[in-house]
């Protein structure tokens, strides 16, 4: 991560939602659906490149991060997909080095893997693929429906013309353990993938996963740290709370959301933040399929809202905050700004402070929330 370097900032993501599910997981609180309106959708879609790359902000951008997410963008018709990339092409200024993601899960026959070489050849070269476990009756309490020997499949087709990917998993899943989480850090351990993301399990009401019983915090954050502890010594580098990287694959999109890059996101409850403004789509389909900018929340945020987001957002990386940034671009140096915050929580050992940067301890990122909560 960089709070050095305006360079990166200059450079722009785009995020698009393909909102289609097979199934509703128990644990999902994100705008799907599995409805199979797919050519209405993209239609919707179109009309939003359209409208929204015209706005001279977003027209003056440059663009080296692409991140199709779901949803299971993988489940759209292909010529549906290519007819949405091409149209990203022609409405938006693309960095020939861009890095470009699809989101999949290891369904078989017919997913990601057996058709990589279309995506590779539309420029997709990162796939992130929702494993979540390697433990049967894990999946099931997450409404997964693949089983192991899919993933492998998946991850040997895709690696076959795509090399970069993530693997999504779960930790705090009812039922886990440390001795059930050791199956899934085997499963990363033989797999090797570039990227590894852990998720810890949000609970939410109304969800089917809410009527199990909950993992226990302390139980949660041992898990965390046995994980964190076999990723280093996996040869992987922890770069965020929840994000881990071989060397030079840290996700280049991702990082714009914790480095005040400008984003533009597509698609049904998509968010955007660019020249001060935040604009969040609706998470109603037929509302989007009607009219994409219909409900559409926009936000005009000051300079000291921005950098206070800043703050928070930096401090979820490894790195943390460096306040001479915070001087150069707000004009204030967060050490003495908020230098009550800052001795009571490294008086707690939430914080450390290393000449001009202020970081969360590894140990400690799980409470992270108490930190944050300091700069909202």
């Amino acid at each position: 991560m960089s709070f050095t370097s305006v360079e990166i900032m200059q450079r722009a993501g785009l995020y698009v939602h393909i909102p289609f599910c097979t199934t509703r997981c128990g644990y999902c609180h994100f705008a799907t659906t599995v409805e199979s309106a797919h050519e209405q959708y993209v239609s919707a879609l179109l009309t939003e490149v359209k409208s929204i790359s015209s706005a001279p902000p977003v027209r003056d951008l440059i663009y080296d991060s692409i991140y199709f997410g779901g949803g299971t963008p993988s489940l759209l018709r292909l010529d549906l997909f290519e007819r949405i990339v091409t149209a990203l092409r022609a409405s938006f200024r693309i960095d020939d080095d861009c890095e470009f993601t699809i989101e999949a899960n290891p369904e078989r026959p017919g997913g990601v893997g057996e058709h990589a070489a279309f995506y590779s050849g539309l420029g997709v070269n990162r796939v992130s693929i929702g494993v979540q476990s390697a433990v049967p009756s894990e999946l099931v309490a997450l409404d997964r429906r693949h089983t192991i020997e899919e993933v492998e499949e998946t991850v040997a087709l895709v690696r076959g013309q795509i090399e970069n990917v993530n693997l999504d998993f779960i930790l705090g899943v009812p039922g886990q353990d440390q001795k059930s989480l050791a199956l899934s850090l085997e499963l990363i351990r033989r797999l090797g993938t570039s990227h590894v993301s852990l998720y810890i399990l949000e609970i939410f009401p109304e969800t089917p996963i809410s009527r199990l019983p909950p993992s226990d915090d302390d139980l949660v954050a041992s898990l965390y740290q046995d994980s964190c502890r076999f990723l280093a010594n996996s040869g992987y580098r922890h770069y965020e709370i929840c994000n881990f990287a071989h060397p030079g694959r840290e996700s280049r999109h991702n990082r714009k959301y914790w480095n005040g890059s400008s984003y533009i996101g597509l698609g049904l409850s998509a968010a955007s933040f660019y020249d001060g403004i935040r604009l969040t789509n609706t998470s109603g389909f037929s509302s989007y399929l009607a009219d994409p900018s219909r409900d559409r929340e926009m936000i005009h945020m000051d300079r000291d809202s921005i950098s206070r987001e800043l703050l928070f957002l930096g401090l979820r990386t490894v790195e943390g905050i460096d306040c001479s940034y915070f001087e150069n671009a707000f004009g204030y140096d967060p050490a003495t700004r908020f230098r009550k915050d800052w001795e009571e929580l490294m008086d707690l050992g939430l914080v450390v402070k290393e000449d001009t940067r202020f970081r969360i301890p590894e140990e400690k990122m799980l409470l992270g929330n108490e930190v944050f909560m300091r700069f909202l």
